[in-house]
């Protein structure tokens, strides 16, 4: 085994270094009201409806609603929602809280 203790400057200064990472997060919210929604439910599994896009972060995002599921499995009686960027951008990511409001009463049904 080599000594390279020898190669060491005793005079030279330690060096110091250090980094930092910024994560920044914006809020927003959109509301997607679907009427008549039970002339929607029955279109097709994998057949989605989509809302108006909405800027958040300075990112464009949509809303996907599948009121019969994106894919289908047998027994499944579902609907699957998705949030989506729809603009151009690397390196986002999205945390979203889904609230389904029943029609009759506005309650709300759960949140995700």
């Amino acid at each position: 085994m080599e000594d390279f203790s020898r190669l060491k400057n005793p005079k030279s200064p330690s060096v110091s270094l250090s980094s930092t990472s910024k994560t920044y997060t914006e809020k927003g919210s959109h509301s997607f009201e679907i009427s008549g929604y039970s002339m929607v439910k029955g279109i097709g599994v994998g057949k989605h409806i989509a809302s108006d896009s909405f800027m958040v972060g300075g990112h464009l995002w949509a809303i996907y609603f599948y009121p019969d599921g994106k894919e289908f499995k047998i027994g499944d009686t579902c609907i699957s929602c998705f949030i989506a960027r729809v603009s151009e951008g690397e390196g986002v990511r999205a945390l979203f809280k889904l609230e389904l409001l029943d029609q009759n009463s506005r309650v709300k049904r759960g949140g995700i």
